[in-house]
């Protein structure tokens, strides 16, 4: 269970009437401080998982302690790197209950503006491309919608233009919402788009291409700096 203590939100474990406490959430990388609920969620998944398999109370915490969000670990699951003046967040989000999980997650970010590049997979229904779309425009200042690789059944440009729709539905303006179907034309639009202390998240249908994107970017500008 997790538990507001005087030292912090931490993660118990109950066992008959016996209370242990595992650790401060803030102190397990992956959950950036409490801020990605559904890594909070996760980690008591992972204590409860563990602990059924008789794993030891310290090599739980160490677990905790050292696995993060990271390309490297998670490749994929909210991967957070910080460009000159502002951060970027590749994420293969694509559903709408991990929608519902990204948009807390950015809200906590409580970035400047927000920048989205979205895509869903083409064999979702109509109405759970636009749920997925609806939620997005509740967080983002200005979206790209993008398209996957393999359409699943669809043609070119159809749920682009399902997610579009129920973006401007739910408000976006227009001129904050470009559709760019190739992924990586996509992120490199919104990448020279962010402005200091903005968040640009990249939904990406293939993880290590994009990161590869962001990554080389990164040490385009550290060698500019130096």
């Amino acid at each position: 269970m997790l538990r507001q203590t005087t030292r912090g939100e931490e993660i118990y474990m109950l066992d008959g009437r016996r209370e242990t406490a595992v650790l401060d959430v803030r102190h397990i990388p992956a959950t950036f401080e409490g801020r990605a609920r559904v890594n909070v969620k996760n980690a008591m998944a992972a204590v409860g998982a563990a602990w059924g398999c008789n794993v030891s109370l310290d090599c739980i915490r160490n677990g905790l302690r050292s696995f993060t969000a990271s390309f490297y670990q998670a490749p994929g699951r909210l991967n957070l790197l910080e460009l000159t003046g502002f951060r970027v967040m590749v994420d293969y989000c694509h559903n709408v209950p991990g929608m519902q999980e990204l948009v807390d997650f950015v809200r906590r970010l409580a970035p400047h503006r927000a920048i989205g590049v979205l895509a869903m997979p083409g064999d979702r229904r109509d109405e759970d491309i636009r749920a997925f779309a609806a939620l997005a425009a509740g967080v983002f200042d200005e979206v790209i919608v993008r398209e996957d690789t393999t359409l699943r059944g669809r043609q070119r440009g159809e749920v682009a233009a399902l997610m579009r729709a129920a973006l401007l539905e739910r408000g976006l303006p227009p001129e904050r919402v470009t559709t760019i179907l190739d992924e990586l034309e996509a992120s490199n639009a919104a990448l020279d788009r962010a402005q200091p202390d903005d968040l640009v998240v990249l939904l990406a249908d293939n993880p290590a291409d994009v990161w590869e994107l962001v990554t080389s970017r990164s040490r385009r500008q550290w060698q500019a700096a130096t």
